[in-house]
């Protein structure tokens, strides 16, 4: 008859392998339930965004935006070093109103439709430079929201008024200097 016991007794193993061997069995359990879970979370995310996607262009239209196109593919090329980068991009819609062109980008979930999430803020950030369009819409469709997202186009850093204000500042150092060298106080 077989049974672990007998097996032990005449392969006499040290504990500390068989404690090896069973914490290897549960890390091995651990990862298929792992892999189990996230492949469902994948797929109930997946589901999700694909009815959000279906529900986007009705939101869209109620918005008053004409669909044009779905799934729209563009190939941009920027340069590092001289050398061109083809990146490929797809956007979810391509609309208009107003004779504007826009690039929609639909996303579910907590905290995808918010510019709050970084992937999102350079997804849509990526799409402004790629796409020749005239802006581009954060669809939350979940939340019933069309929104135009903008992107400052000067560089962040000192505007114009710091820059005067540093002016200002040595103009009066320089006057300074020059009053207290002609009453003398610079000389005594």
């Amino acid at each position: 008859m077989f049974s672990i016991r007998n097996v032990l007794h005449q392969f006499p193993i040290p504990p500390a392998v068989l404690g090896v061997l069973l914490a290897v069995a549960l890390l091995a359990v651990g990862l298929f339930v792992r892999r189990l879970l996230r492949s469902r979370v994948a797929h109930r995310r997946a589901r999700r965004a694909m009815r959000g996607e279906k529900r986007a262009a009705t939101l869209l239209r109620a918005h008053g935006y004409r669909v044009r196109d779905a799934q729209l593919s563009v190939t941009y090329h920027p340069r590092l070093a001289g050398k061109s980068w083809p990146v490929a991009l797809r956007a979810d819609y391509l609309v208009t109103r107003s004779g504007k062109r826009y690039v929609a980008e639909v996303k579910t979930g907590e905290r995808a439709p918010s510019l709050a999430h970084p992937p999102t803020r350079r997804q849509l950030l990526e799409y402004s430079v790629a796409f020749e369009v005239d802006g581009v819409l954060l669809v939350d469709v979940e939340a019933g929201l069309v929104q135009e997202v903008e992107f400052p186009r000067r560089p962040a850093g000192r505007g114009p008024s710091s820059t005067l204000a540093f002016m200002l500042l040595g103009a009066v150092v320089c006057l300074t200097l020059l009053l207290a060298d002609r009453s003398g106080l610079l000389t005594r």
